[in-house]
């Protein structure tokens, strides 16, 4: 059973907070004179080097949206698949609130509760393609991929997918980015060790 840390952090932020300090960086809440920022500013030190914004992602959450959200004509929108969008989305938007030019780098870490949830759930909203028993991808997620999330998933340099029941180490997943390498470096671990997206869906399954 989770219980509140006194720190004013939610589980979500809680967890990401872990993840950083476990590797030498440590979070300072953005100002909320700013507006909607990210979460974090994260350090090294004494230097800011990149932005956090935490989530956590509740199975109950994706209960309340199964009852509560239809689309017309009846047929319901996977509330999994639409809420991770839903998160990449309100992520970049306060990433652009504090870093619109993207001068440094942006991490998004989703602590996930969700055991009928894992990362490649988010890698199929991230990049549209259902992954079959055949191997075969298929484009049955593009309404979560294209429309919603098409220019926001560049913003984000790093997503970290952290199944919080799990004594495992957290999955990591980029896109292509001119920050990428400072952040593996920033997070000590090999640059080829992270799921690039295109090339995911056999790394994600092996260390899941």
């Amino acid at each position: 059973m989770y219980v509140p840390a006194d720190n004013g952090l939610d589980r979500g932020e809680q967890a990401a907070a872990d993840f950083f300090a476990k590797r030498g960086l440590r979070v300072q809440r953005c100002s909320k004179e700013d507006g909607k920022t990210p979460d974090f500013r994260v350090f090294r030190n004494k230097e800011f080097v990149m932005f956090c914004e935490a989530k956590h992602l509740d199975c109950d959450d994706w209960v309340d949206k199964r009852l509560d959200k239809q689309i017309l004509g009846g047929v319901r929108a996977d509330p999994i698949f639409s809420g991770l969008a839903n998160h990449v989305h309100e992520a970049v938007k306060r990433f652009n609130s504090v870093n619109a030019k993207h001068e440094h780098p942006n991490t998004l870490f989703l602590a996930n509760s969700d055991r009928m949830s894992d990362v490649l759930d988010l890698i199929a909203v991230l990049d549209g393609m259902l992954r079959a028993e055949s191997g075969v991808p298929e484009p049955t997620y593009k309404q979560y991929s294209e429309v919603p999330i098409r220019k926001d998933r560049f913003t984000v340099d790093l997503i970290i997918w952290s199944n919080v029941w799990m004594n495992k180490e957290p999955q990591l997943v980029w896109h292509p980015s001119i920050h990428h390498q400072r952040v593996c470096e920033l997070l000590g671990c090999d640059v080829h060790s992270t799921l690039q997206l295109g090339l995911l869906e056999k790394a994600a399954l092996s260390s899941s």
